[in-house]
């Protein structure tokens, strides 16, 4: 994209430099290779800021996005006109019309319903790239014939959908309710009507015959203060009753959630347990033991990601009063991974913070350490005690006494034999 000027292939006319032809050379005021493939957002700015004689605007006569969906060209009498999906679908156009010794730039963009949601922000992005003091209409046809400057045939269709516009908008006015549709229906009531009657006088078409532009009463602005002042009431009862419901769900909740808990401790299926604590028990699964929380995961009892190993490990920095924290070394429980070990924080605002007992915290469980010491001693009745051929290696070298990492046996450094037993 570039804003430079000195195109040679232009000619001034009014206030921007028109083309001579429909298509220019493929070269930029600089000499170098034009660029006509802009982004989408760029394009509707492309079309609506022609390269003026003072250098700013664009250079580009044509140009589309990537996709080929939104695109313009320039006609052989100067008009860009700018297109959505198709040659015959045009959204937007822009012309020259001389007014005594001045020419004015023109803007119409398409009003009518759009035929697709991506057309429709098409139209949105036309409408926006229209600088704020130019004239510009919506209207219902832009071009006239093959893309080229309206008629006088246009202008007249024109100003008679401008016409409708208002009058559809008067008999919205007249059903609205609510004190906010009557001032947004009567601002855009008196909009239309100066646009349909500006664009008669500007184009020198016959003047449409308008409704006059209808009055609010005090008493009817009264009746739809009262209307705002019910549906707020309802609104707001509503939300009350929803309150009052969402409570007395949450409380029979609360109220059944022991029995719920017992029963799921059972084995038996009770649905999901919406709890700030994970809960645990001892299950089966494909023939060998499993721990499983009440967010319906299952982890081995035995192996290295078991749960009988990692209890080990816990344990050990439960009794030293040491917290573990994620940081390069992992520990792994099942497919997941271990984030913390560490006393809960109950007020972080207090100084000192006061903390809790210790939690873990894997993914989305969070299981306090209370939870895990009364399931251990049926994880630790299923645990594998030996695993054959192998040698006991230690999780932190660095304490004299610790756990195995292969298979979470508690070890000790043997200073005499410099071995872990």
């Amino acid at each position: 994209m570039s804003r430079q000027s000195g195109y040679e292939n232009y000619a001034p006319m009014g206030s921007w430099v028109a083309p001579k032809h429909t298509e220019t050379s493929d070269k930029d005021p600089s000499g170098n290779r034009a660029k006509h493939v802009l982004r989408t957002g760029t394009v509707p700015h492309a079309w609506a800021h022609p390269l003026g004689k003072d250098g700013s605007g664009f250079y580009q006569t044509h140009a589309r996005n990537s996709q080929g969906n939104i695109f313009y060209r320039t006609s052989e009498d100067g008009t860009r006109v700018l297109f959505s999906y198709r040659d015959s679908y045009q959204i937007g156009s822009l012309f020259l019309v001389r007014k005594g010794k001045t020419t004015r730039r023109v803007y119409l963009t398409l009003g009518d319903k759009p035929y697709s949601v991506t057309t429709a922000g098409h139209m949105n992005m036309c409408r926006g790239a229209v600088p704020k003091d130019a004239v510009h209409w919506d209207v219902l046809k832009v071009v006239s014939g093959y893309n080229t400057k309206p008629t006088r045939a246009e202008h007249v269709k024109n100003v008679a959908f401008l016409a409708s516009e208002y009058e559809a908008t008067v008999a919205k006015l007249a059903k609205a309710k609510s004190e906010y549709t009557l001032n947004w229906r009567l601002r855009d009531a008196v909009k239309q009507r100066h646009a349909a009657l500006d664009y008669a006088k500007f184009f020198n078409v016959k003047t449409p015959v308008l409704a006059p532009l209808p009055t609010i009463t005090s008493s009817r602005r009264a009746k739809a203060c009262a209307f705002d002042a019910v549906t707020k009431a309802r609104r707001e009862a509503a939300i009350e009753r929803r309150r009052a419901e969402y409570a007395q769900e949450d409380a029979n909740r609360k109220k059944s959630l022991p029995e719920k808990i017992a029963a799921w401790r059972l084995g038996q299926a009770v649905g999901y347990l919406n709890l700030d604590h994970t809960l645990l028990r001892l299950t089966e699964a494909n023939g060998s033991p499993h721990v499983e929380t009440t967010q319906g995961v299952k982890v081995p009892v035995n192996g290295q990601a078991g749960a009988a190993r990692l209890f080990h490990f816990l344990k050990a920095l439960y009794e030293a009063k040491r917290e573990y924290i994620r940081n390069g070394h992992t520990q792994h429980i099942g497919n997941f991974s271990v984030d913390s070990f560490k006393p809960e924080t109950l007020h972080d605002a207090a100084t000192p913070p006061e903390y809790g007992e210790y939690v873990l915290t894997a993914g989305c469980h969070v299981i306090k350490w209370s939870e895990i010491e009364a399931i251990a001693p049926a994880v630790l009745a299923c645990e594998v005690q030996q695993i054959p051929n192998h040698k006991h290696t230690p999780h932190n070298p660095d304490t004299m006494q610790t756990v195995c990492e292969t298979c979470g046996a508690e070890i000790q450094y043997v200073s005499a034999t410099d071995t872990w037993k």
